[in-house]
């Protein structure tokens, strides 16, 4: 089935964070952002379709800027205004950081969280443009002007067998009224998934709930395994059965605010199976690229006690398939590298749909900070790097992992 693939909250704060930084280079805009938040933006941007993608995203985040304004005299003293002060300041009028943080009397590590903050703050607002667009378009009747609110995904580390256990028990009065048997086979030790514990149960007892209603010979087979990045739930022995009716579309939009995948596949037996795919939960990656073999160790000392996994990389070669692979929440990327130097890493890395937003620090053993950032590095630690500065910088960035969704999906379920 084609659908816009929703991003998690993680993920569409990055895209906006980086859209943030890069707010008056549309081309960068449209090529990056613009495109991963697509489906968004068609629905949240209130900007003429024949202007460009770009061009709206970056109109979009302008008026959400100023539409978290607050009445009154300015005072940084109170969240709100001290919210609305950092983004107007920093990405609409571009005052260095050094001079803001003068401004706001707060030291770097302060000023970083604060922003963070904000950030968060204008991804809620910018939630809530979609959905008054939504509610503008369509014409409201007295049953409907009292809808719930717009889903807000939870995306968080889930045992997934607890949850089809939970399930099975609701329609357990289902499943023997019909006299169907369910057979398990479950993978030992079977990872966590991410995903949103309510959608994913409701889109598990509409499967269920198909299942037993198109079983064949009266015994249903359920299995749940991982593979390398999935964890897969099947349902096997099914008649043929419809995928366009209402049920079944109830389950996929449900599955799909789960974070997940529903699919009606066929089998060597010419029965059916319902497949749930659901993206494996794993610790966020920090990646080292660089040539030393003690880098990775050192930084792993580092954070040992960061809930994160350290992944080195000491050739240039793989950088875009490994970054590709792991999605890491952070890369950290020497400069003076064998065959090709950080310089260009940095670049291909930035100019990737893939890999633009990824957050990514410049090592080097020389002060060449202005470069990074103007190369489009996230950061930069000069060699040898300070522990702390390392920990103050990357505790935020852990923060944006597994947290509740604070934007409106383009469309809601109800």
């Amino acid at each position: 089935m084609s659908r816009t693939t929703i991003p998690t909250s993680a993920e569409f704060t990055q895209h906006i964070r980086f859209a943030l930084l890069h707010l008056y280079e549309i081309n960068v805009l449209e090529q990056g952002p613009a495109r991963a938040l697509a489906g968004w933006l068609a629905q949240a941007n209130e900007t003429p379709a024949d202007t460009s993608a770009g061009q709206r995203l970056h109109t979009l985040l302008v008026q959400a800027i100023e539409r978290m304004k607050p009445l009154g005299a300015p005072d940084v003293s109170l969240p709100a205004h001290r919210n609305y002060l950092i983004l107007r300041r920093r990405y609409i009028d571009r005052i260095p950081l050094p001079q803001l943080q003068v401004e706001f009397s707060s030291s770097s590590r302060q000023f970083r969280r604060d922003t963070h903050r904000a950030i968060d703050e204008l991804v809620l607002t910018l939630g809530q443009f979609s959905t008054a667009r939504q509610t503008a378009q369509t014409p409201q009747s007295p049953s409907t002007s009292d809808a719930p609110a717009p889903f807000l995904r939870n995306i968080e580390p889930l045992d997934v067998w607890s949850i089809v256990t939970d399930a099975s028990k609701t329609l357990a009065a289902v499943t023997s009224s019909a006299h169907i048997t369910i057979r398990t086979n479950i993978q030992p030790d079977l990872p966590a998934a991410n995903a949103d514990r309510a959608a994913l149960r409701l889109a598990l007892i509409k499967a269920l709930w198909l299942a037993i209603a198109h079983c064949r010979g009266g015994t249903l087979m359920l299995g749940l395994s991982a593979g390398e990045d999935q964890v897969i739930l099947k349902l096997s022995g099914l008649s043929d059965m419809p995928c366009d009716d209402a049920t079944w579309r109830e389950a996929d939009r449900l599955m799909d605010l789960a974070g997940g995948e529903l699919r009606l596949l066929p089998t060597n037996d010419g029965a059916r199976q319902i497949q749930i795919s659901l993206p494996r939960h794993r610790r966020p990656v920090v990646m080292v690229i660089d040539d030393d073999p003690a880098m990775p160790r050192i930084i792993e000392r580092y954070l040992a006690l960061q809930p994160v996994q350290v992944i080195g990389c000491k050739s240039t070669d793989d950088v875009m398939g490994q970054a590709r692979r792991y999605k890491p929440a952070m890369i950290l990327l020497d400069i003076l590298m064998p065959h090709r130097d950080g310089w260009e890493v940095l670049q291909e890395l930035k100019a990737d749909p893939e890999t633009y937003h990824l957050n990514l620090a410049v090592c080097s053993i020389w002060d060449e900070r202005d470069l990074a950032l103007t190369l489009g590095a996230d950061a930069f630690f000069q060699k040898p790097i300070d522990r702390a500065a390392l920990l103050e910088y990357i505790e935020p960035l852990m923060n944006m992992g597994v947290v509740q969704s604070s934007y409106s999906p383009p469309a809601t379920f109800s």
